[in-house]
Formats: C-alpha cells, structure tokens, sequence
C-alpha cells in the first residue's frame, strides 16, 4: 500500500513539473484594430445615465471617437482623438478633441478601462469611486 501511494506521490510531483514548463506562451488580447459602431454611456451618481450613440476607430496606437450623426441630431459628448494602451485593460489618452455645443470634456472616456472581448461586443468599463462616476462603452465591430 505504501508503494502505490509512494507511487501517486511521485506521479504527482512530475505532473507538476511538467506543467510548470518555463517557454508557456500567454496569448496576448485580441487587436483592437478596426471601425466599430456603438453607444457611450455615462452614469454620474444617481442621476438618469446620459447615453450617446458612437462610432470609434482604433488604429495601430490610435483611437477616435465620434458621435453617431447618422443615429441622433446632436451630441452630447465631445468628439476626440487619442492614443491607447493595451495591458490588462485597456488605457485611452485623449490628445484633442472638438468641443460641440453640449461637450463637457470632463465626461470624455480617459484613463483605464477593464476591456471585455468574450463576445461579439467589446465592452470597456470604468468606475471612479471618488466621484460615483460609472462610464461604459459598447462596441460592435462594422468591418
């Protein structure tokens, strides 16, 4: 008996070593890169959420951001250009942007975002817990 569980034991150990081989490939996330269409939603405390249709383009480093003229009148939000940084989420840095008539720059999706690519709609997520402000983009992608 004390040779099987010795047995099992050593059975054990090797399958750990084995599985805890040192060139394991970590895919990275799926590229961002393409035109997308969508919805900017902005919930600030308790107040109704402020939702805008979208159209976002991510380039190689790159991202834009648009209001959807061919879904609303007016818009809500400012339109702008940025880059972005992809690593356990994803980071939108604005560089410019064009300020409508309604724009309040300070309700433009900047910083970190959690990034959910499970389905066919890339979701981007992030809470400020200092100001109880919920921002959530939802992408599907048009090529």
């Amino acid at each position: 008996m004390k040779k099987i569980a010795s047995f099992i034991i050593a059975l054990g150990v090797l399958a750990i070593f084995i599985g805890c081989a040192k060139d394991v490939f970590v895919e990275p996330p799926p590229s961002l890169t393409g035109d997308y269409t969508g919805v900017y939603i902005i919930k600030m405390g308790t107040q109704v959420p402020l939702e805008e249709p979208i159209t976002w383009r991510f380039s190689q480093n790159s991202y834009q951001k648009r209001w959807d003229d061919t879904k609303i009148d007016s818009n809500l939000f400012c339109d702008f250009d940025g880059t972005y940084e992809l690593e356990n989420g994803v980071t939108l840095n604005e560089t410019s942007y064009s300020i409508q008539l309604k724009c309040n720059p300070d309700q433009d999706p900047i910083g970190f975002f959690q990034l959910d690519q499970s389905t066919d709609t890339l979701k981007m997520t992030q809470y400020d817990s200092e100001t109880e402000i919920f921002k959530t983009i939802k992408l599907f992608k048009t090529e």
